[in-house]
């Protein structure tokens, strides 16, 4: 949907998925802090007819998991191969 490099923002819709999810609007944003930068990722959804609010939900969490997983991955291996001695926080 938007990307701004400047911004550091990124804003995507999902229109068809086998997810149990419509109406999917997601935006990541890069914020600059004192000692480097922290993600946020907000989004919103509601279940697909025949699915609970719930069941929704707890899919989308797991997929935020395996997406946050796989960013932290690519951060290490970059923070390695740049050097930086970067640490990643932890998530609940």
């Amino acid at each position: 949907m938007s990307h701004s490099t400047a911004a550091m923002k990124y804003s995507y819709r999902i229109i068809d998925s086998p997810l149990p999810v419509t109406n999917y609007l997601s935006t990541l944003k890069v914020n600059k802090t004192k000692t480097g930068s922290t993600v946020v990722w907000t989004a919103t959804f509601k279940a697909k007819a025949g699915n609970s609010d719930d069941d929704a939900k707890k899919t989308m969490a797991g997929v935020y998991r395996a997406d946050w997983d796989n960013l932290k991955n690519v951060v290490e291996v970059e923070a390695l191969i740049s050097g930086c001695g970067c640490e990643w926080p932890r998530l609940g």
